[in-house]
């Protein structure tokens, strides 16, 4: 019967025998290596998430939400805009990543709009203000 692997070889010297032994201690660093290289990458993960919800939390102690929290308002005002996404003609301008939209209501505002036009502006101002075009087709 013949014998394969090392057990094969005579337990003489042997060229083969010294070669299988230096690639058996090369590929046992090189797994000893990689535990490391793992453990070290899953303390860099830990303490990278540590910090995102450190950062979370103090954004919200600010007032801001989460993206993930989405009230009926803000759910209410993004329906609105992808209907009017939807309706709104082709643009030559519009690229791969944005489209301009025809807004041909007003929109929906909401508590997280805070400018002053959003304080100021009204329904009848807006229908009076979007049937205006600069003389190179900017629209309200």
């Amino acid at each position: 019967m013949e014998e394969r692997g090392k057990q094969g070889l005579p337990l003489v010297d042997h060229p083969l025998l010294d070669k299988i032994m230096e690639l058996e201690k090369k590929i046992k660093d090189n797994n000893k290596y990689r535990r490391k290289e793992r453990k070290a990458a899953a303390e860099d993960l830990a303490e990278a998430q540590a910090k995102i919800q450190h950062l979370e939390s103090r954004l919200v102690a600010l007032g801001h939400r989460p993206d993930d929290a989405v009230d009926a308002e803000l759910e209410a005002f993004m329906a609105w805009d992808a209907s009017v996404l939807a309706d709104s003609d082709p643009d030559p301008l519009d690229t791969h990543d944005f489209r301009f939209r025809n807004y041909t209501s007003m929109p929906p505002l909401t508590s997280q709009h805070r400018s002053v036009l959003c304080s100021l502006l009204e329904n009848e101002h807006f229908e009076l203000l979007s049937a205006l075009r600069t003389p190179h087709g900017v629209t309200l």
